[in-house]
Parts: structure tokens; sequence; C-alpha cells
């Protein structure tokens, strides 16, 4: 009787010693990572042995299905899920391209090759983002370029006077923000214009555009923030056509 009491005693602290990760698209596919000490998610993912050989993106889940960033640390005894199915993607900014009043938009390149355009970056900033549109380069048609926005993977995605992407409604004052929690647009942002300024004139100028918004006010119990349109940060080709005759 003691000798199974024992037995059970060491399997209960084997098991304490061990990372379990599970492939997320095949729960029979798993490995086990002997650890007696956290250790970050991304030592987590190579000692794993389950990263697809195609270069593709990476992330892993905890048991709540919330993503986790490179540096989380995963404690012994923890199911963790891997998997590379996911809108969310790395990217380490290469070069600010433009600067303004408001911020700036840094790009850099995504593991497929595309540019990403991210407001509100730093040069070497690694972040965390999610496309929006893209468009073919106007120089080399195989090249393309994706606007996007950034976010935090921890329990706060969103703080006040970060900015991000929103495409508005019909009458310009409310879209989905994107939850990188869930993967779902589903943050309700209602979008104010610039203070003095000709509301009406912003509204018809800016009109079905990709906006570039600030946000000011968040409240995360009932999953709804307001922001601010950027004008000086959203890509607007009206403007740009009449900046192109004058030069």
């Amino acid at each position: 009787m003691l000798g199974k009491q024992t037995n059970l005693a060491e399997q209960k602290e084997k098991a304490g010693q061990l990372i379990i990760v599970i492939y997320e698209k095949d729960n029979t596919i798993r490995s086990s990572i002997p650890t007696n000490k956290s250790i970050p998610s991304e030592e987590v993912i190579r000692r794993s042995g389950l990263c697809p050989r195609d270069g593709s993106n990476v992330f892993l889940k905890n048991s709540r299905g919330i993503i986790q960033t490179s540096e989380a640390l995963i404690k012994p005894g923890s199911t963790v899920f891997i998997g590379s199915d996911s809108i969310i993607e790395h990217c380490i900014i290469d070069n600010i391209t433009w600067k303004s009043k408001d911020g700036n938009i840094g790009t850099g390149k995504l593991a497929d090759g595309t540019i990403a355009h991210v407001p509100n970056v730093e040069k070497g900033e690694k972040c965390w983002i999610v496309r929006h549109t893209e468009r073919k380069s106007f120089r080399d048609p195989k090249l393309i370029h994706a606007e996007c926005h950034k976010f935090n993977l921890g329990t706060k995605a969103y703080n006040v006077g970060d900015i991000v992407r929103a495409r508005p409604s019909p009458d310009n004052s409310n879209s989905l923000l994107f939850d990188p929690h869930t993967e779902l647009w589903s943050i309700n942002l209602k979008i104010s214009l610039p203070e003095f300024t000709d509301e009406v004139e912003i509204s018809q100028l800016f009109k079905g555009l990709l906006w570039s918004v600030k946000i000011t006010h968040v409240n995360r119990k009932n999953n709804r923030y307001k922001g601010r349109l950027l004008t000086s940060l959203t890509y607007n080709p009206k403007l740009s056509k009449k900046r192109r005759r004058k030069k």
C-alpha cells in the first residue's frame, strides 16, 4: 500500500514538472516538455517540436484560448495549445515612412513578404498586428502593401492614446475594432471628428476610407471604446492627387 502511494506521489510530482503542448488542429498530436521552472512561450514553441516547417507564424494559447506573448512565462504543469491558423501576425518595424503632428507610420515585412504599414510605432519595434486592407505596389505588382494596426497580447489589448485603424459606418460614427483575445471584430468603437473642424466637409472628404483613430476612452467591462479621427495619418487618395498636381 505504501509503495502504491509513493508511486502515485511520484507520478503527480513528475506531471507537475511537465508542460503539455497540444496541436490545436489535432488534439491527438502533443508533446511534453520536462521543466522544473517557468519558461518563455517562445522556448516552449521551440522545444515542442510542433512548429510547421514552412516558416508560417506560430502561436501559443493557454487553456482559455488566449494567445501568449513570446515573453510570457509558462508554468510547469500547464497545458497549452500550439497553432498557426490566425489572422494575428508578427512584425518588426524597419522604417518610419511618415511623420505628422499626430504621430507616425512605420513599415515592416510580414512572413509572406507583404509590407505592413502600422501607425504609432518606433523603428526596430516588435509588434503584433492585424491587416485591414491590401493593395498591389504601383512599382512592382508582385509586392503587396497592407494597412494594419498594432495591439497588445496582454490583458489590456488597447489603452487610451493607442492608434488603430477603423472603417466607420455610413454615418461615420461607429466601427468594430479587432479583439486579439477572441480574434473577432467585436469591440464597439464610437468615433468623433477632430475639434474645430468643419464636420460636414471632413465627413465627405474621408467618407468610405480606412481611418486612423486615436483611442480616447476605454470601457473594457462593456467592450465599448471611443476614439477620434486623425486626418494626418489617414491616407486620402483625393488629397494625394492634389499634392501631386501642385508639384
